[in-house]
């Protein structure tokens, strides 16, 4: 990619830490674990015009549970369709855990259909009440021509990032 950049990462405070993530329960101070994703770069600041598909990469780990250290990798294509802004299918699928013995993708495809556009290249959807598990994606067209896409997303257990080049 040459506009834009994704990783995925990880927050953690050990017992015994001040400051940080660490969480005080009954007198002790436990770890506290999280995973992020982020993306970013040479904003497009517009919505593509034309029907479009981008291929890339997605990368991530599962966000809770035993194999929470997983490194989970996968394809990722973006599909626009223009009017009313327009709007953007994402797929993620050949979802596999890249270390043996570290447990398989809690799934191996995850999509998202119907995301909304913003005339500035920009595009979230949030599918879940507050204080449940998450089901988001949010991200941004990246390079003249909108020559990238990239973005973060989370469902099935999964926090991810992703980037693709247009096709």
């Amino acid at each position: 990619m040459e506009n834009a950049g994704f990783f995925v990462g990880t927050a953690r405070a050990m017992a015994g830490v001040s400051g940080g993530f660490a969480k005080i329960v009954g007198g002790r101070r436990l770890q506290i674990f999280g995973r992020f994703a982020t993306a970013g770069g040479t904003l497009s600041d517009s919505a593509p015009s034309e029907a479009a598909t981008w291929k890339g990469l997605m990368v991530g780990s599962h966000a809770t549970g035993e194999f929470r250290n997983s490194t989970l990798q996968g394809d990722a294509a973006l599909t626009f369709t223009p009017g009313n802004g327009g709007t953007l299918k994402a797929r993620f699928d050949k979802i596999r855990n890249i270390y043996p013995g570290r447990g398989a993708a809690s799934s191996t495809v995850v999509s998202f259909e119907n995301i909304p556009v913003k005339s500035d290249g920009t595009y979230v959807q949030i599918k879940a009440p507050r204080g449940s598990n998450l089901n988001r994606i949010s991200g941004a067209f990246y390079g003249t021509g909108h020559a990238e896409a990239a973005g973060t997303f989370e469902q099935a257990n999964i926090v991810g990032a992703f980037g693709a080049k247009k096709q």
